[in-house]
Order: C-alpha cells, then sequence, then structure tokens
C-alpha cells in the first residue's frame, strides 16, 4: 500500500513515507472514534463541514504523498516541513472542532514535533515546535 522506497533513496523520502504510513493510521484512529461518537453515542460530529473538510483535505493530501512517492521523484527538507506543517495545522483544526487540549488525539502533536526533532535542521525544528505550541494555546480557548 505504501510505496516504500529503495536502499538508495534519500533519507526524506523515507521519512516522507514514514510519515504517510502515520497519518494513514492517524486517519483510521480518527475515523473510527468519530464513528462511535457520531453512531455510538449520537454526538453529530459529521454534520460540522469543517470536520469533514479536514479529515478530506489530510486524506486528500496524505494521497497525494503516496502518488508523489510512487514516482520516486525528490523529496526535500523543505517539502518533508511543510507535511508537518500540514498535519500540525489540520489536526488543530479537527480538534478544535472535537473537544480541543481536552480530546485523547492532542497527544499527536508530538508524532511531528519527534520527527522534525530527528530528521530536520534546527530551523525547522524550532519553527514547527513554535507552530505547535501556539495552536496548542488556541485549543486552550
Amino acid at each position: 500500500m505504501f510505496p516504500m522506497p529503495r536502499h538508495d533513496a534519500s533519507a526524506n523520502q523515507r521519512n516522507l513515507a514514514r510519515l504517510c504510513l502515520l497519518r494513514t493510521i492517524l486517519l483510521a484512529g480518527l475515523l473510527v472514534a468519530l464513528g462511535v461518537a457520531e453512531w455510538g453515542l449520537h454526538v453529530p460530529v459529521f454534520s460540522d463541514p469543517s470536520i469533514v473538510a479536514a479529515l478530506l483535505l489530510l486524506t486528500l493530501f496524505n494521497g497525494g504523498s503516496v502518488w508523489y512517492l510512487q514516482r520516486r521523484l525528490h523529496v526535500t527538507e523543505v517539502m518533508l516541513f511543510a507535511q508537518l506543517v500540514a498535519d500540525v495545522t489540520l489536526m488543530t483544526l479537527i480538534l478544535y472542532r472535537t473537544g480541543g487540549a481536552t480530546n485523547p488525539f492532542v497527544s499527536w502533536y508530538l508524532v511531528p514535533l519527534a520527527i522534525a526533532a530527528a530528521t530536520l535542521r534546527i530551523g525547522f525544528t524550532a519553527s514547527l515546535a513554535l507552530l505547535t505550541l501556539s495552536t496548542y494555546g488556541v485549543l486552550l480557548f
């Protein structure tokens, strides 16, 4: 399902492939949790257009990334950073509409930060940390 780059592929390609896999796991978990809320607890989450739009954008973004990897195109550090920024931004929208900082999925913020810390230069990591901190702060209100 997920194209793992050849052994001669760049580290950024391998990291993007892993990020796509993690994003797919996140999307599956979100859909299960939101489905339980919608149909088990009768909380109308799928009637919120911003939640549906964010899930759709995250899914399309992930699909586009997988498509890009399948073509064995060059993945830059800036592209990987942009992927992480998109994850944080779209997850913030979903979290904001589904409980804010009390949502158990808020711990997902640690995943992009850990990936950035392990794979990107300090400037990108610090920028992502500031974005994540500010978006988490928004969730507190």
